[in-house]
């Protein structure tokens, strides 16, 4: 069983803390690892998520979703080595995949640019940052592809139990 730590620093205007946690379940039982895992998700707004990646990144301004994975992989959902005492949470003896941390108001920004519904967008982010957590990236052509593709594949199977 997974556990998801969830941070609403937005609660007046985000309301969804149920729905986004039970999607997080479907991903995770979609990718199915080989561990149970503790995931904390934080929803903040634009001014936060600009200061985090300001300080993470270099990179002065708000972005949608941020991942910081806390296990390493030699490709995509395949760990480097294996599972370490360290990377067991103390308490829960879960395993720390990562944090993600999402914009809302970046959120409601592109789900407008792009012609998506808010939960849509939210969902789709979501995804994103979580692949992160497991060793996706997209900095070059051909790992986007894949990124994409499994995107893709994890929603179309989500959609398709919600039938």
């Amino acid at each position: 069983m997974h556990t998801i730590e969830f941070y609403n620093e937005v609660e007046e205007v985000f309301s969804q803390q149920e729905e986004l946690t039970a999607f997080l379940n479907q991903c995770l039982a979609v990718i199915n690892p080989d561990f149970s895992v503790l995931l904390t998700v934080t929803v903040t707004d634009n001014e936060t998520i600009r200061q985090v990646n300001r300080e993470q990144r270099d990179m002065d301004k708000p972005t949608d979703v941020l991942s910081f994975p806390m296990l390493f992989y030699k490709e995509p959902e395949v760990l480097a080595e294996p599972l370490k005492e360290y990377d067991y949470d103390p308490e829960s003896g879960l395993v720390v995949l990562g944090d993600l941390m999402l914009s809302h108001e970046k959120i409601v920004e592109q789900a407008e640019e792009y012609g998506h519904s808010y939960q849509r967008e939210l969902c789709y982010l979501t995804l994103h940052g979580l692949l992160h957590l497991f060793g996706y990236d997209h900095m070059v052509d051909s790992d986007k592809v894949i990124m994409r593709a499994r995107e893709k594949e994890i929603l179309s199977k989500i959609m398709k139990n919600e039938e």
